[in-house]
């Protein structure tokens, strides 16, 4: 089964990001949380993050990275990366609203599903 969701981000204060995520295989919103390595801006997304949520009991990490669309500057690309293949998990896009990042995303791309932490 193919993976579909949608989501949002918030930014903090120290560059971290907080949000939550439904999908087609989820009955109720998740927690996700990211934790900012590379490219601290307070006011922008694009960064490399740390990212993990809980799911079914199981806690999930893995490389979130979020740039600008290339194309349209306005939107963004996610992509969410296994920490130890770094073979991309996730991709999505969404666009910034009163400083909320809000997509959707799709494991269509690769089928991987992310290892259990």
């Amino acid at each position: 089964m193919s993976i579909y969701g949608t989501f949002y981000f918030t930014k903090t204060k120290s560059g971290n990001l907080l949000g939550e995520f439904i999908n087609n295989g989820l009955k109720n919103f998740i927690v996700e949380s990211a934790n900012i390595n590379e490219g601290f801006c307070k006011e922008k997304f694009e960064a490399e993050y740390t990212t993990n949520w809980l799911e079914d009991e199981n806690t999930f990490a893995s490389k979130l990275i979020i740039e600008r669309d290339i194309e349209n500057k306005k939107m963004f690309n996610l992509t969410w990366l296994d920490l130890k293949s770094e073979k991309p998990i996730f991709s999505g896009i969404g666009f910034k609203k009163k400083k909320i990042l809000i997509g959707k995303y799709s494991d269509q791309k690769n089928n991987d599903r992310p290892t259990a932490v």
